[in-house]
């Protein structure tokens, strides 16, 4: 079930995802921004419940990284914690189609992908010649040339033109060495490609939002609990101030009352005899003159 986040008072769900079966791997689609109001949390553990996922003996997860839009520090840092908590689930974790604002983080945050496969990515590409921009996914395997790393050839319109990376190649294809040996593996490229493939033709959306927050999600979830179950301690809870009964008077129906309010009559009743002496004083007064 996927959450809507527009209920008033909350954060709108800004990470989507949605999961596919496959042949002894489960294939994983992330959508949105990842900040603080993520919602990774969830989203692993949908994954254990969802039956979407398929066997029990998956073992690999693929991960089209293709829809983040963004990422700020906090979002990292949970990304960072998530990550770990998959390899713990997954023995192999593979990541595709990552974006320009993912590879900055794998390029600057030493474990941002640690132990993950990275076996396609974004390149920003721009032609000096005809001043145009354009945007690639180049498999990783393709960015070594003998020892060393060197960007594929891409020609742009015109047959004399060659596109180059609109960005330091040494920093920016950096990341290749920090991938687990065997980046290159056949086997990796073939589960990325199931892996888009089902993706692209459907997949089940995950449970993405915070489900403790939404009125409308399945389950107890969604119903109010007890403070004491969240975690709370409830005050004592706070009774209407007993009137007198209809049949008491006088000075039977002040002693009946509260002690705040037996204390505002009182004050009432002091201020009406001061006002009574006073008009008295008053009155003498204007006699004797």
């Amino acid at each position: 079930m996927q959450v809507a986040g527009h209920e008033a008072g909350r954060q709108a769900v800004k990470l989507h995802a949605k999961v596919a079966p496959g042949d002894g791997f489960a294939a994983l689609r992330l959508d949105g921004i990842i900040d603080e109001h993520n919602s990774l949390a969830q989203i692993l553990t949908a994954l254990g419940e969802s039956s979407a996922v398929g066997a029990a003996n998956n073992d690999t997860l693929v991960v089209d990284m293709g829809g983040i839009k963004r990422l700020n520090s906090v979002g990292v840092r949970d990304w960072v914690n998530w990550l770990r908590a998959i390899r713990k689930k997954y023995r192999t974790v593979i990541l595709f189609d990552c974006p320009a604002p993912v590879m900055n983080e794998v390029n600057f945050v030493k474990n941002f992908a640690e132990g993950a496969y990275i076996t396609t990515f974004v390149a920003p590409l721009f032609c000096l010649r005809c001043q145009k921009e354009e945007a690639r996914i180049l498999e990783t395997r393709s960015l070594r040339n003998g020892s060393r790393l060197a960007m594929p050839a891409f020609n742009c319109e015109r047959s004399d033109c060659e596109n180059a990376l609109d960005d330091d190649e040494e920093s920016y294809l950096g990341f290749v060495r920090t991938l687990p040996e065997g980046v290159a593996d056949e086997r990796l490229m073939r589960l990325t490609e199931q892996a888009r493939s089902l993706l692209a033709a459907g997949g089940t959306p995950l449970a993405d939002g915070p489900r403790a927050l939404d009125p409308h999600a399945n389950g107890s979830a969604g119903r109010s609990q007890p403070l004491g179950q969240l975690g709370l301690q409830g005050g004592p809870r706070k009774t209407s101030e007993a009137l007198p009964p209809p049949h008491a008077t006088g000075n039977q129906a002040l002693l009946e009352l509260p002690a705040r309010q037996r204390g505002d009559w009182l004050f009432i009743a002091a201020m009406a005899a001061m006002l009574a002496v006073l008009g008295v004083l008053i009155y003498l007064i204007m006699t004797l003159e």
